[in-house]
């Protein structure tokens, strides 16, 4: 007797894709939305967005990006879903879906977690809070990597 494994035997007929609202997607997945990436990466945003378009899957942009709804647009030639923090200000809440509709966003996806912020030690510890406050530590940092602090 012999044993003949065939396990994920014939994937190559495999289909994963599918549609997002109303977006085709390469696999059910789509790229999240990553506040503040643009202070991580110049255009860190823009630069996400092109790589899940490229990819092949839907992007979300943040509510708390550093590129603008309108900038993430012009770079792109796919519409992009949008992260809504939902604020007590109705009119910056209204502001931000008339950008979106703008921009050609075709759904908004609503954050439900946030109802009162959270406290993360290590965030408060690097003085990544809002508003930014930049310590001692940043200028030092910014100093030794000017390549970067530039950019």
């Amino acid at each position: 007797m012999k044993l003949r494994q065939r396990v994920l035997s014939s994937g190559e007929t495999r289909n994963h894709r599918t549609t997002i609202v109303g977006q085709s997607a390469r696999i059910p997945v789509a790229l999240g939305p990553i506040g503040f990436a643009g202070v991580v990466y110049p255009q860190g945003e823009i630069h996400a967005a092109k790589a899940a378009e490229a990819f092949g899957v839907s992007f979300c942009l943040s509510t708390f990006s550093i590129s603008s709804i309108e900038e993430v647009a012009a770079s792109m030639s796919k519409p992009f879903l949008f992260q809504l923090y939902l604020f007590k200000d109705r009119g910056v809440n209204a502001t931000l879906i008339q950008r979106a509709a703008q921009a050609g966003c075709p759904a908004l996806v609503l954050t439900l977690d946030t109802a009162v912020q959270a406290r993360r030690n290590r965030d408060c510890d690097n003085g990544l809070v809002v508003p930014l406050k930049v310590r001692p530590h940043h200028l030092i940092e910014m100093l030794t990597k000017p390549r970067w602090t530039l950019g």
